[in-house]
């Protein structure tokens, strides 16, 4: 029986990276910050919650103005609660560093968001006023502002997950690495070793 040799490998791949003098430097040669996804995730989901609930509010205050009944103060409270979760979601994307994000997604929020916290706004003074508010236009002011709120949060959520990827992208990666290599005999031996990629 013939023994093969065995032969243990080390693998090198260099990808393009920050020269180690500059590495402790918030920001690279380029000028390009280093991507930091922040809390942006974390500004994105509350955002997604509060966007639901506002929804949810706005639904119930319309059922109840379809009942003959005064919903100002479920109006009021849907506005107020669209207060904070815009705000949470548009910090958390403004955490994000080095990508861009989606500035189309966000401008759209911040335009759908707007309008619907003047209309909210116009509606519960209405009520307040005892004025009559038709069907329609409590719920299509919910939806906008779901909408509003939902968009800046997803471009939160989205930024923050291209700026992990893009920063993952400029760490060291450690491998296992296993194949074989034609000895000078002409024979198969197989190799074992570890990849590393930076």
């Amino acid at each position: 029986m013939r023994i093969l040799p065995c032969v243990v490998l080390v693998t090198c791949v260099a990808l393009p990276h920050v020269a180690p003098a500059q590495a402790p430097k918030p920001v690279q040669a380029s000028g390009a910050t280093v991507p930091d996804p922040g809390w942006g995730k974390s500004g994105g989901t509350v955002g997604l919650i509060g966007a639901a609930s506002v929804l949810v509010l706005a639904g119930v205050a319309e059922a109840v103005n379809a009942g003959g009944d005064n919903a100002s103060a479920i109006g009021a409270a849907a506005v107020l609660l669209s207060i904070p979760a815009v705000t949470v979601a548009a910090l958390g994307g403004g955490s994000v560093r080095g990508v861009p994000g989606n500035p189309g997604m966000r401008m759209g929020g911040w335009i759908a968001y707007g309008l619907a916290i003047a209309d909210g706004i116009a509606l519960v003074g209405l009520g307040i006023a005892d004025v009559t508010v038709p069907p329609g236009p409590t719920i299509a002011c919910g939806v906008l502002g779901a909408l509003g709120i939902s968009f800046i949060s997803f471009d939160a959520i989205q930024s923050a997950g291209a700026a992990a990827r893009a920063r993952q992208r400029g760490s060291v990666q450690v491998s296992p690495s296993l194949g074989a290599i034609r000895t000078a005999e002409g024979h198969l031996a197989p190799t074992l070793g570890f990849t590393l990629r930076f």
